[in-house]
């Protein structure tokens, strides 16, 4: 089993900052997503549902049954990778983080059963800055499966947000970069 690590960036102020994050955490989901630990969890959280919808469905329940939210410290940003996080788990029983480390768990559990992962980073209006604040994991079929709408379908794996859907006319700017 992987020793479990944790990430204290020191980061750059804002765009580049948030880049240069959004890149460690693609490397964890990568990382992670080739690990027997957390193929085996994907496989059996998901492997009973035989639709791709459904299997993305059952891994975003079971992160938010496990979750605990925990902001990092102020002094800086704290990536947990795929073993820290699980081991959390293991060790009690939930699983204790912030938005980035259920991007980078939920992307890993999703890659690790074929499913496409991009990070989506946005800013809120109204939050007195036009920083980026706020990320999440969506998750794609392996195969495109394209709307009536013509939109590829990509599933949010976002199990952080209190009230889960953040209306569109809140947000100031979004960007979303493709992981796998």
């Amino acid at each position: 089993m992987a020793t479990p690590t944790v990430r204290n960036l020191t980061i750059a102020a804002g765009d580049a900052g948030t880049r240069q994050t959004l890149s460690e955490m693609a490397a964890l989901i990568r990382a992670g997503s080739l690990t027997p630990a957390v193929r085996d969890v994907a496989v059996t959280v998901a492997g009973e549902q035989s639709d791709p919808v459904r299997q993305l469905a059952a891994l975003r329940y079971w992160l938010a049954a496990k979750w605990q939210f925990v902001r990092d410290p102020s002094s800086g940003e704290l990536l947990h990778d795929t073993a820290w996080l699980l081991r959390d788990l293991r060790e009690r029983g939930v699983i204790a983080g912030d938005c980035d480390d259920a991007a980078i768990l939920g992307g890993a559990l999703a890659a690790s059963i074929g499913f496409r992962v991009a990070l989506v980073v946005i800013a809120l209006r109204g939050s007195g800055t036009d920083e980026y604040s706020h990320v999440w994991a969506s998750a794609s079929p392996p195969e495109p499966c394209t709307m009536a709408d013509g939109r590829q379908l990509w599933i949010e794996l976002d199990i952080t947000r209190p009230m889960q859907r953040i209306p569109l006319d809140r947000v100031a700017r979004a960007e979303a970069q493709l992981v796998c």
